[in-house]
């Protein structure tokens, strides 16, 4: 029997933004000194920024992966019995990225402890996306007419203005076309949510250069998830409160002479 509750539901839920859009993944294999592949192994990653901390066990194939991480920087920590601890420092994990971190495990107490350095290489076997991030020192310090950011996804390869019949804000000198697709073929998404203005390929919300982390461009080969346009995905990630501690010039004249 038909029912078209349901029926709009699935739908309803189909067209639901996905804010891992607006995030990261940290995935790897971790081994012994044998080469062989360790299961039920405790892998936290920790935001340097915030503290926050998320955590998951490898699997029996020794794989594991921590998904929805916000952009920044991480420390990751991979406990187990009978191993010295490990951890890496210095991972940052950019808008969208998916960046693997494998690790070898030394025999030894847990209360043991490696610590080694990490940088993600710059060609990832874990993701076919071709794309160029821009980050939050090139959104503030680099030159905006009217402050307005998508004006530095020129800076894409592939990328070049578009023309006056494309529509989509030309206005603003801020149409775009990538790899040859029409402006009004860019997708957007601010922290994950569907940011157009109806079905043309606009933003509708244009969020302050200050208040940007960072965002990327995936010109080609993104995954499913991005599925509303056949242009560039254009995600855009907003900045997040610290442990960090800023005063005003006001504040601190005030804490020293109080």
């Amino acid at each position: 029997m038909f029912q078209p509750n349901k029926l709009l539901t699935l739908v309803a839920l189909a067209c639901l933004p996905t804010y891992a859009a607006a995030t990261g993944s940290i995935l790897g294999t971790v081994l012994d000194p044998t080469g062989a592949t360790i299961e039920g192994v405790e892998v936290t990653a920790t935001s340097v920024e915030t503290g926050v901390a998320r955590a998951f066990q490898t699997a029996a194939d020794g794989n594991y992966e921590i998904p929805r991480l916000l952009p920044g920087s991480y420390r990751i920590v991979a406990r187990k019995q009978g191993f010295k601890t490990r951890e890496v420092r210095g991972l940052v994990l950019q808008v969208d990225q998916r960046a693997r971190v494998d690790m070898t495990l030394e025999v030894g107490s847990i209360s043991e402890s490696i610590s080694v350095e990490e940088t993600v290489p710059l060609v990832s076997s874990d993701s076919a996306a071709v794309g160029t991030v821009i980050t939050n020192k090139r959104v503030v310090e680099l030159p905006l007419n009217g402050r307005r950011f998508l004006q530095l996804t020129l800076l894409t390869p592939g990328a070049i203005p578009a023309t006056r019949s494309s529509g989509a804000g030309f206005e603003f000198g801020e149409a775009v076309s990538v790899n040859g697709a029409r402006a009004e073929h860019n997708n957007f998404m601010l922290d994950g949510v569907d940011n157009n203005v109806g079905t043309v390929g606009s933003q509708a919300i244009n969020p302050s250069i200050d208040a940007i982390q960072e965002f990327k461009i995936q010109a080609s080969g993104y995954s499913a998830e991005f599925g509303r346009a056949g242009g560039a995905q254009i995600s855009v990630s907003t900045r997040s409160g610290t442990n960090e501690l800023h005063l005003t010039n006001a504040s601190y004249r005030h804490a020293r002479e109080g």
